[in-house]
């Protein structure tokens, strides 16, 4: 029964309530210290146009070496050593068309995939 008093004497006394106000503010400014240590990290640059068509290519091209083979653009190397050109896929009408330069990406296009991101 004794102890069960104590108990209630610290936590009805006001040192103890005190106490626990100052332990929350030091809680406090340390979740807002690392939160302001964090933001810089958090915050990315904008990406440029043309950054996010290469982004927009690069995934265009490893989306098509993976479902469909190699030579997805004019500019890959052959076997022998020598350009696709006309014999890539972007070269050829119908079928697939993958992105291989940044004049093939409109510009509402960069506006959806950066959207996306």
């Amino acid at each position: 029964m004794r102890r069960a008093a104590t108990v209630l004497t610290l936590v009805a006394s006001p040192a103890a309530g005190e106490n626990r106000a100052s332990r929350r503010a030091v809680e406090l400014g340390l979740v807002v210290l690392l939160l302001a240590l964090a933001m810089p990290a958090l915050a990315q640059p904008a990406l440029t146009d043309a950054q996010i068509r290469q982004m927009m290519i690069d995934r265009s091209i490893a989306d098509y070496l993976r479902n469909h083979g190699n030579c997805p653009c004019p500019y890959n190397i052959r076997r022998d050593g020598k350009r696709r050109d006309d014999w890539s896929a972007w070269s050829r009408p119908g079928g697939e068309s993958p992105l291989c330069y940044p004049d093939d990406i409109p510009a509402a296009a960069v506006i959806t995939f950066r959207a996306t991101l």
